[in-house]
């Protein structure tokens, strides 16, 4: 569920088969300096995972976005981290992140299947009741 303040939120769409929703963090450093973060593991053994990140801090994007990736809107900027892949791309004023240990294809395959919440159609409104804070 998005904060209220924000105009685009993302939600993914297409999450590879035996992997689950595990956990979602909330950070903030002001009212409009949000940083969301989701995690999915497998279902199986817990040892693949992956992170979907979106963040309006300028702070948290000035130390993960790598030197030398510029902001353009709909690209996809892979970087290798070791054991781990991530994917970033940009939305207005958001920076989304995905970030795990598959393959770059298959975090990519993921981070494709990133929508925006409002082109969604699902009824949300119950929830939206009782969290207050979020839409």
């Amino acid at each position: 569920l998005k904060p209220r303040h924000w105009k685009d939120f993302f939600v993914l769409t297409d999450v590879p088969d035996g992997f689950y929703y595990r956990e979602r963090y909330m950070q903030s450093s002001s009212r409009g300096d949000h940083i969301i973060t989701e995690v999915f593991y497998d279902l199986e053994t817990e040892t693949e995972f992956f992170y979907f990140v979106q963040s309006a801090d300028y702070d948290y994007n000035k130390g993960h976005v790598p030197d030398g990736v510029k902001k353009k809107e709909g690209q996809l900027y892979t970087e290798e981290k070791g054991t781990r892949n991530q994917i970033i791309w940009f939305y207005d004023d958001l920076t989304l992140y995905l970030e795990g240990n598959l393959p770059l294809d298959e975090l990519e395959q993921i981070a494709k299947s990133a929508v925006n919440y409002d082109t969604l159609s699902y009824d949300y409104s119950v929830i939206e009741e009782t969290m207050g804070v979020y839409e």
